[in-house]
């Protein structure tokens, strides 16, 4: 429904509501590509800080999630 509403009239704001979900649903690559999208089409936003810093924390918790996901597959290879 959304995309829907999107392609009928482009709203950055949609981007950015549908960012919050996906962060909420713990989604956070699509929260992140929504959040990415959004500063696109809203260069001068008045929450732009707010919004990168967002994006710095989901960026981070992605990369620690798959740092710990790697360092698990590695010891149970260990273990073998």
């Amino acid at each position: 429904m959304t995309d829907e509403a999107n392609r009928l009239k482009p709203s950055a704001i949609l981007h950015y509501n549908k960012a919050r979900s996906y962060a909420g649903l713990g989604d956070k690559e699509s929260a992140v590509t929504e959040y990415e999208t959004y500063l696109e089409m809203n260069p001068t936003a008045a929450d732009r800080g707010a919004v990168e810093q967002r994006l710095a924390t989901l960026r981070y918790e992605t990369a620690e999630r798959e740092r710990l996901a790697r360092e698990k597959q590695e010891a149970a290879g260990r273990a073998r």
